[in-house]
């Protein structure tokens, strides 16, 4: 996914949880240490504090809710730029390229309540102190 296939258009997105039974059973909350300590580097600061934000819309609203874009981005500090080059619809792709969410169609986002433990790639690149450490 790239910056470009977020809608630019929208107001806004429904989130709605992305059910995976495995990684669900052995995945880390994204408010989790594990997250802070070994994702952030992978997803960056602004993508991992997006994931959180929206797990906890999630938590207070199980089935999904709807997210205003400016609303969020304004609240994570990242303003709300239209187009591929703007720092929000940057942040939704990179949460995309990474797995922790997904667009299924023009208006839904589908977000992991669980980030899977890191893969053997993931934590190859991985300074070498967190690499002793995972």
């Amino acid at each position: 996914m790239q910056p470009r296939d977020i809608p630019s258009d929208t107001p806004s997105l429904f989130v709605a949880p992305w059910p995976d039974p495995v990684i669900d059973q052995v995945g880390h909350d994204p408010r989790s240490v594990y997250v802070e300590r070994f994702w952030l580097g992978i997803l960056g600061p602004s993508a991992t504090w997006l994931v959180r934000h929206l797990v906890d819309r999630l938590d207070r609203a199980p089935d999904g809710c709807q997210l205003d874009l400016d609303e969020c981005a304004t609240a994570l500090g990242l303003g709300r730029r239209p187009g591929a080059q703007g720092v929000f619809p940057r942040t939704l792709a990179r949460c995309c390229q990474f797995g922790a969410a997904r667009l299924v169609d023009a208006g839904t986002l589908q977000v992991r309540r669980r980030l899977p433990p890191l893969t053997r790639r993931q934590i190859a690149r991985l300074p070498e102190s967190l690499r002793d450490d995972h």
